[in-house]
């Protein structure tokens, strides 16, 4: 699967933070993922965080999440990181910063990250 050309970290980051914390909390996160359309369970989003939560606080930060959704190649982790945002705010829906096809895109990799934790 190609990365989408209008996908971003931070925005997608926002669709989870969208009041500006800097963190995500699983209660919200998981409320966020339903709002978008990806249903998980309170055993996936624990197995989320206890992977990606590197200080164990509870709060999944900005670079955290990054190191879940960025590839590991170099050369695409590079690509991805250096986008900037795309500056769309509306109030349909959370992810409205994507185009269809890279809301598909990002709802099936979160899927895929769930399934393989589990």
């Amino acid at each position: 699967m190609a990365i989408k050309y209008d996908f971003n970290t931070y925005d997608a980051f926002k669709i989870f933070d969208n009041i500006g914390l800097g963190y995500i909390q699983d209660y919200s996160f998981k409320a966020a993922l339903s709002d978008i359309g990806v249903f998980a369970t309170h055993d996936d989003i624990a197995l989320f965080f206890k992977r990606y939560d590197v200080n164990h606080d509870g709060k999944i930060r900005y670079s955290e999440f990054c190191n879940a959704i960025v590839p590991n190649d170099p050369y695409h982790a590079t690509l991805v990181n250096r986008r900037p945002s795309n500056n769309i705010r509306t109030s349909y829906y959370k992810d409205d910063v994507f185009t269809a096809g890279t809301r598909l895109f990002f709802k099936d990799l979160l899927k895929t990250t769930f399934s393989v934790e589990r």
